[in-house]
C-alpha cells in the first residue's frame, strides 16, 4: 500500500484558539468588528484588503460568496502554487485600486500591478512584510526576518519572480 502523502498545517492557530475560551472570544469579537474588506480612496490612491488572493469580480462586494472568496482561498498542493493564482497576473492593472492580499505564504513578496502579495511565512521563520502607501499614491515595500523558526520555512515556494 502507497504511503499517503502529508502536508504541514497551515492554520496552526485553531488549536490554540480551542484550547483557550478567552483568547477565542477576543478573536471573534476582533473578527464581528472588522470589515470584510477595506477601501481607500484619496485623490491619489485607493486600495482593497482582503485576507486571500480573489479575483477582481468579488472586489468590494457583501454577497455571501463574494465575501468567502476574499477570505478564503484553497490552495491545492499537489499542483504548483504560482499556476493557481495566474488569474492575479490576468487581471493585473495599473488604472485598478491596488489590491493588498495574503493567506497564501511565499519565501517573497510579490508584486504583479496593482496586486500586492504580502504573506512571506513570518510564522514559519521566513519574513515579516509591510507595505506603505503614502498619500501621493507611492507604494513601498520592506521584508525583515523573523525571530521564529519552523521547518516548514524551507518548503515555502518563491512566486513571480
Amino acid at each position: 500500500m502507497p504511503m499517503k502523502k502529508s502536508f504541514p498545517v497551515f492554520f496552526d492557530s485553531i488549536p490554540v484558539l480551542e484550547k483557550d475560551p478567552d483568547l477565542h472570544a477576543k478573536f471573534n469579537t476582533l473578527v464581528e468588528h472588522s470589515a470584510p474588506f477595506y477601501r481607500l480612496i484619496s485623490d491619489r490612491a485607493s486600495l482593497y484588503a482582503t485576507h486571500a488572493p480573489c479575483k477582481n469580480k468579488y472586489l468590494g462586494k457583501l454577497d455571501k460568496k463574494s465575501l468567502r472568496k476574499m477570505r478564503n482561498f484553497h490552495l491545492d498542493r499537489t499542483r504548483p502554487t504560482e499556476e493557481q493564482l495566474l488569474f492575479l497576473l490576468e487581471e493585473a492593472n495599473e488604472n485598478h485600486p491596488y489590491h493588498f492580499f495574503g493567506h497564501v505564504a511565499a519565501k517573497n513578496a510579490f508584486r504583479l500591478k496593482n496586486k500586492i502579495h504580502l504573506d512571506t511565512g513570518c510564522i514559519h521563520g521566513n519574513l515579516l512584510t509591510e507595505a506603505v502607501l503614502m498619500p501621493n499614491g507611492k507604494l513601498t515595500t520592506c521584508s525583515i526576518p523573523s525571530n521564529h523558526h519552523d521547518d516548514f520555512q524551507a518548503q515555502l515556494p518563491i512566486l513571480f519572480q
